[in-house]
């Protein structure tokens, strides 16, 4: 891989990631969406978002934003907020690309970094066809050949043609062994999983026979890259070999946090319930402010017959992401459990309030538990 295309993967792990976006600490407005659009729904927000990175950096930052507050679990709000820092200002966008020391040394481009450093977390194979709008603000283009063709190809998802422009610039220069993340990330979108596993543990062996001397960044962890390959097991069914995957990632850094989180969610697919609270347990603690880790975890509780400890969690998860509709169902269940009806009903409503409207199966559900509840409340 290109030095410029290293870069441009590049995010600092020792930062802290916000639970609040970088571009505006302030709540924007949200966006005025088509009169067919589901107000409710991020990807209404995100689409919005992206007609608008051209004609309206600020404007799509503030969809990505909102995209982000609907669905806390989703990749690629977080990494849109990320391209539209870059939109709102593309002067210094080349220097970045070449590694100059000052634009890396700026304080808003470390925080614009470990917002897309949490998109990461979320996914680390959310798609990144919008990096192509910030290579079209380039006088000249980028540099870089193959490489370049390649990621021009995976943004308009002409995914065989990246993978023979990924595989030549391999054959060019075997040194190059941070292609083979490219050759994954491709593969991924192909949804063939085990092909790009098999690049993950080619470049992990690879890695681990360099004596590395740079500066860790993001696509030099190999908690990262354990991660993301645990992920890819786990699309495949390989549990246990997702598991592995994930306690390695943690023996490279027990404070990783999306490692935590990822047994966690192995754990409810086993039906582990100990495991599942210990896991978003530790990932709570060492992420406080993440909505969607009280969310996570609060269910786990409730699942594992601890139904008042889960209100706490599933409360502050409401508290730190209010406009996100799953945590209000899953309180609901607490409160059911502990019978508290008043509670339940108030919590079903304000799930119903806020329910994209694609989530038919569970508005259905709330709305039949209100009815057998006694209460009322209005579908979205």
């Amino acid at each position: 891989m290109s030095r410029t295309t290293r870069l441009l993967l590049a995010a600092t792990l020792a930062l802290a990631t916000p639970a609040t976006p970088v571009q505006s600490q302030e709540m924007p407005p949200p966006p005025k969406l088509a009169r067919d659009a589901d107000p409710h729904d991020w990807e209404a927000y995100f689409e919005y978002g992206v007609t608008q990175l051209r004609r309206s950096a600020s404007k799509a930052d503030a969809a990505f934003y909102w995209a982000n507050r609907m669905d806390p679990t989703r990749a690629e709000p977080i990494y849109g907020r990320w391209v539209a820092f870059w939109m709102l200002d593309i002067s210094e966008w080349p220097d970045y690309l070449e590694g100059n020391k000052r634009v890396l040394a700026d304080p808003k481009v470390i925080a614009s970094d470990s917002v897309r450093y949490r998109a990461y977390a979320r996914n680390p194979f959310v798609n990144q066809a919008l990096l192509l709008l910030l290579f079209e603000q380039l006088r000249g283009g980028l540099s870089g050949g193959g490489v370049t063709h390649g990621w021009i190809s995976y943004a308009n998802r002409n995914y065989p043609e990246a993978l023979r422009s990924f595989y030549a610039v391999m054959q060019d220069d075997p040194d190059r062994v941070w292609v083979r993340y490219d050759l994954a990330l491709v593969f991924a979108q192909m949804q063939r999983y085990d092909s790009a596993a098999v690049q993950l543990l080619q470049l992990l062996d690879e890695l681990r026979a360099i004596d590395r001397k740079e500066v860790v960044r993001l696509y030099d962890s190999k908690e990262m890259l354990e991660y993301a390959l645990g992920l890819l097991y786990a699309a495949q069914g390989k549990l246990g070999d997702a598991r592995q995957a994930q306690e390695r990632a943690l023996q490279e850094n027990l404070g990783f946090t999306p490692a935590h989180a990822a047994l966690g969610r192995l754990a409810v697919a086993r039906r582990d319930t100990g495991t599942a609270v210990t896991e978003f347990g530790l990932a709570v603690e060492l992420e406080p402010k993440d909505g969607a880790g009280h969310f996570w975890y609060g269910q786990a509780l409730v699942r594992a017959l601890r139904p008042a400890e889960g209100v706490e969690h599933l409360a502050t998860a409401v508290r730190l992401e209010p406009y996100f509709a799953d945590p209000y169902l899953s309180l609901a269940t607490a409160y059911e459990a502990l019978h508290d009806t008043t509670r339940a009903v108030a919590a079903y409503g304000n799930y119903l309030k806020r329910a994209p409207h694609s989530a038919t199966v569970n508005i259905t559900i709330a709305t039949d538990r209100v009815a057998k509840l006694g209460g009322t409340a209005a579908t979205p």
